[in-house]
């Protein structure tokens, strides 16, 4: 459970106590979902949070009645007054309930207010005729279904969702979008894909099938691999972090026009946004921040990069994937052209990140973080220079890193910020 130990005080959000109290709403949901005695609420923990101060907060809870075999996921979202009357109307028209002793919205999944092809991408029935109709090669020989099964990969309230679909031997992965970046990374992921298979290259990308306009889904092709930390617990983490700098280097130097470009305004703004709501969430951090700020804000290499490449643009460890020790990256969201420290910075904050959950010591992202800068340093033609990607190190804690800890609302949450802002603070004394 994330929340009973965290007491978050937001006077834009004054419901924020309440809905972070698992105590509390089990009592809440057993007095407004359940309708008989015989369905008692025995089980209520959080297993999600998206907050940002004084804006918004969703709650994703898992919760178990006694007249159900298996659990079921119920998500909450509160709203700053002025975004609440925005807002309203649609949400409710597209199923989500309103709950007004708490001022707050609520739905169950798979029925989210802004994510309508959800509900229909997992129901065993519609989802054979969606594949159907749109012809993807990788379901093409299946001519019955002795065997489905769908299972969330990832979901992100109002935003996303993932879905892995095994239809008997075959399986895909879809996702689905509230907005309309789908057709973009689907465009994006087929120039990849195309320049990865015509070409010798020590990456791979996960194959795009098709893009649903209507429903707002793009659907690829699985990939069966191990995860980064699998991957590391099997073979070392020096030779993960050697084919991980190995494979990132080749994709940086692929040669692809018409990707989006990363504009210096856009991350400038991006930083100073994320700024404010640390601040807001915990006023103390002002101080380090404005340094931070000051030194970043008169950084060139930042704001006019010395080369612009295809990048990845959120380039962690848990992007990558291994098939038979050869590094597959996937989520392409945020890809474009742009500085490659970028994703340099991104991969070796991720290694903090691990630190900070016990699972990686100080020591080994010291080491991982050397190879790693090394064996990608040997496989590009330009120069790495330690004050560049030391500004980039601290503009990934801070927008990344500690922006992230702030949203999830993770167990002692300023204390890892007060961390990230720490190593920030390091990195630019290079």
């Amino acid at each position: 459970m994330k929340s009973q130990t965290q007491k978050i005080v937001d006077p834009q959000l004054p419901q924020l106590t309440e809905v972070m109290n698992t105590t509390f709403m089990r009592s809440f949901f057993q007095n407004h979902l359940t309708t008989s005695a015989k369905s008692a609420l025995r089980h209520c923990r959080i297993i999600g949070m998206r907050y940002k101060p004084g804006r918004h907060c969703t709650v994703t809870y898992e919760l178990l009645f006694t007249a159900d075999f298996k659990s079921q996921i119920l998500l909450t979202r509160i709203e700053h007054v002025e975004k609440l009357k925005k807002n309203r109307s649609a949400l409710l028209a597209r199923g989500a309930m309103w709950i007004p002793e708490l001022q707050m919205y609520l739905w169950f999944f798979p029925h989210d207010p802004r994510l309508e092809a959800l509900a229909e991408l997992t129901d065993f029935e519609k989802v054979q005729i969606i594949m159907a109709n749109l012809s993807m090669d990788e379901m093409a020989d299946e001519k019955g279904c002795d065997r489905l099964e769908i299972v969330p990969i990832s979901y992100v309230p109002v935003r996303h969702c993932a879905l892995k679909i095994t239809r008997n031997n075959h399986r895909v992965f879809a996702k689905i979008y509230a907005d309309n970046r789908g057709q973009r990374v689907y465009n994006i992921m087929q120039k990849f894909w195309q320049y990865q298979k015509s070409r010798r290259v020590r990456f791979g990308v996960t194959r795009p099938l098709a893009f649903d306009e209507k429903r707002k889904v793009l659907w690829q092709q699985w990939v069966a691999g191990q995860t980064w930390m699998q991957f590391t617990r099997m073979e070392g983490l020096k030779r993960a972090c050697v084919l991980t700098a190995i494979a990132l280097a080749d994709f940086h130097q692929t040669h692809l026009s018409g990707l989006p470009c990363y504009r210096p305004e856009e991350l400038f703004h991006k930083l100073n946004e994320r700024t404010k709501l640390l601040i807001r969430f915990n006023p103390d951090l002002q101080k380090p921040l404005a340094v931070i700020l000051s030194d970043l804000r008169g950084s060139d290499s930042l704001w006019q990069p010395f080369l612009q490449v295809p990048i990845h643009g959120d380039f962690n460890y848990s992007q990558i994937l291994f098939a038979n020790s050869h590094p597959i990256f996937i989520d392409f969201d945020a890809a474009g052209m742009g500085d490659p420290l970028y994703d340099v910075a991104h991969f070796l904050t991720s290694l903090h990140w691990l630190e900070t959950r016990r699972i990686l010591t100080s020591r080994q992202v010291k080491l991982a973080s050397r190879i790693f800068i090394d064996t990608y340093q040997k496989h590009v033609p330009w120069e790495i220079t330690n004050q560049a990607l030391a500004k980039q190190m601290a503009m990934a804690l801070v927008c990344r890193r500690a922006y992230k800890a702030m949203r999830q609302l993770e167990d002692n949450t300023s204390g890892k910020i007060e961390y990230y802002l720490n190593l920030a603070e390091q990195y630019l004394q290079v």
